[in-house]
């Protein structure tokens, strides 16, 4: 989602085409994906999920790129408390989704391993996660299934809660750059967050422009302070942090973006995240800059 902002490059725009081809390429049936490609070893115990699913069809939708409806079975996983459960996987709740049933006779083809995999892992088949459904959000937008997602957003915010409010996306920072995603969509209901979490970031920010002393949680800071429209809380030293860490090749250090679960034994990441985030906060601020004729 971050070198949709450099579109205008040709070569951002090509790694895009490349991305959005293998994305559709491995796909699911009915427009469903899942954390894994059939080649891993991990495809046949691993459950569908709405979290990928639904930042796939975002970035497809942007591309312009047709794929299968998926909205109706994202929208049976409706949870009691208005929010979505993070797995596509059989519960005893009542679905009449086709492609809901699809999946659960897959999943029942396998039932060692799938018990094997709710037993040692840390997901749970009920599991509800606020950031899984904030990026539902992003792909759904303002519409009356969503609004528990930005009623849920805001008290989780400002009762302090957000560093347990999803088992898989820990990074604070990571959490208030997807929220202010959907700010920056357009859904100004989590208006109310938009101070709050400013407050919380700004006071991150070291003497050098850092933020923990490493890349990402600075560019991830500069794009959420860009996102909820404060691009004159950014420090130059911020960006010239990012500017004098690159890498001779290009990209910058690699680190962990999202974990197997809150006990963090595990976790995935990797200099393109990295460095597609540092893009991102460099390209904008310098729009940002432009606009509001700040650069030198």
């Amino acid at each position: 989602l971050s070198l949709v902002h450099l579109r205008s490059f040709e070569d951002a725009n090509s790694i895009l085409e490349k991305a959005s081809k293998f994305l559709k390429e491995k796909m699911c049936r009915f427009g469903i994906w899942q954390n894994f490609t059939p080649q891993h070893h991990w495809f046949t115990i691993n459950p569908y999920d709405i979290d990928n699913t639904a930042c796939a069809s975002v970035i497809l939708e942007k591309m312009g790129i047709d794929f299968p409806s998926n909205k109706k079975t994202l929208l049976s996983l409706k949870s009691k408390s208005g929010l979505f459960y993070t797995w596509l996987t059989f519960r005893w709740n009542w679905n009449t989704n086709l492609v809901y049933w699809y999946y659960v006779v897959k999943e029942l083809k396998n039932p060692i391993k799938i018990h094997m995999l709710w037993k040692y892992f840390e997901c749970d088949r009920d599991d509800v996660d606020l950031i899984v459904n904030n990026n539902l959000l992003l792909y759904f937008g303002e519409i009356k299934e969503t609004q528990q997602i930005i009623n849920s957003l805001i008290t989780t915010i400002l009762e302090n809660k957000e560093s347990t409010c999803d088992k898989w996306y820990l990074n604070l920072q990571t959490i208030y750059y997807f929220i202010s995603k959907n700010y920056h969509k357009g859904i100004k209901k989590i208006e109310p967050i938009r101070e709050v979490i400013k407050e919380r970031i700004v006071k991150l920010i070291s003497n050098d422009g850092s933020v923990n002393g490493n890349s990402m949680d600075t560019a991830l800071v500069i794009c959420t302070l860009l996102n909820f429209d404060f691009p004159k809380e950014i420090p130059e030293a911020s960006i010239q942090f990012l500017i004098d860490n690159q890498k001779p090749s290009g990209a910058w250090e690699k680190r962990l973006f999202t974990y197997g679960g809150p006990k963090r034994i595990m976790g995935w990441g990797g200099e393109e995240i990295t460095t597609a985030i540092c893009l991102e906060a460099i390209h904008r601020y310098s729009e940002a800059s432009i606009r509001n004729n700040t650069l030198a």
